[in-house]
């Protein structure tokens, strides 16, 4: 998996199965089975960090979309994560909501 890839874990109760996270290692990386991984090609017009956000509020969805309803067990599968469909906006308007989230969950620290 390469650096930059958008990483959701795709089994595991309470609160794993559904989080998402962003690779930000400066080397690439291995999964186990237990993780899905989407790596944006530079040419994609998608940006790594609005990927990673949509994941992130689509989380109580596919939470919801891959519980266990006539299974023993819940899971979502790599099928799964290629049917999500994703609004892909303009590049600029992507690195709004970026720097939009950014700014409103920096922390500041009182002196």
């Amino acid at each position: 998996m390469k650096k930059g890839s958008v990483i959701i874990a795709i089994t595991g109760e309470w609160k794993t199965r559904g989080t998402s996270a962003l690779l930000l290692l400066m080397m690439d990386a291995t999964i186990n089975q237990h993780i899905a991984y989407i790596t944006p090609l530079s040419n994609n017009n998608i940006l790594k960090e609005y990927l990673y956000l949509w994941f992130k509020s689509k989380y109580e969805q596919i939470r919801f979309e891959s519980s266990d309803v006539g299974s023993t067990k819940a899971a979502i599968t790599c099928s799964d994560v290629k049917k999500y469909i994703i609004l892909l906006l303009l590049l600029n308007e992507q690195k709004a909501i970026v720097t939009d989230v950014e700014d409103k969950n920096a922390v500041s620290i009182p002196l």
